[in-house]
């Protein structure tokens, strides 16, 4: 039996564009704990491209959403990470950022797995967008169609 990968998706390049500047942002957020705002910018220029008004609602609403659930919990997102997230919300629109969503819950227990392995005090930030790229590229590969063949 062979296995064969059809086609990544409808826009490879753009998302590949895209998962190269979530892995630059990775190392910038290991190295400083910071995200670039103009990186966010990048992200929601390349969605530009067929954007819909609910989809920019959508992308709000992840935006607030995540911004209640960080002053109302002690293990919050930083403000460049919520960002990061309502930017990649607008890139992937609705349908595909829920799909996103099982990538990023793994990204999440990597996360929270990696700062009890560190012994990081729950004070302390720890860099959430190397993540958030590992749950994208997750993401990307269940894009993937496999075809079975024999």
């Amino acid at each position: 039996m062979t296995i064969a990968i059809v086609k990544l998706s409808a826009k490879p390049a753009v998302n590949l564009l895209v998962l190269v500047l979530l892995l630059a942002l990775s190392w910038i957020d290991l190295r400083s704990r910071y995200v670039p705002p103009a990186a966010v910018l990048a992200i929601c220029l390349l969605s530009l491209p067929g954007v819909a008004f609910a989809d920019v609602a959508f992308a709000l609403g992840v935006y607030v959403l995540l911004r209640l659930l960080s002053a109302l919990t002690k293990w919050s997102l930083g403000g460049g990470d919520i960002k990061l997230l309502a930017a990649l919300a607008l890139y992937l629109r609705i349908e595909q950022f829920s799909l996103f969503l099982l990538p990023l819950g793994v990204g999440c227990l990597g996360a929270i797995f990696w700062a009890v392995i560190q012994k990081i005090p729950k004070e302390r930030q720890i860099p959430f967008v190397p993540f958030i790229s590992s749950a994208f590229s997750l993401w990307l590969l269940l894009q993937l169609p496999v075809v079975a063949g024999g």
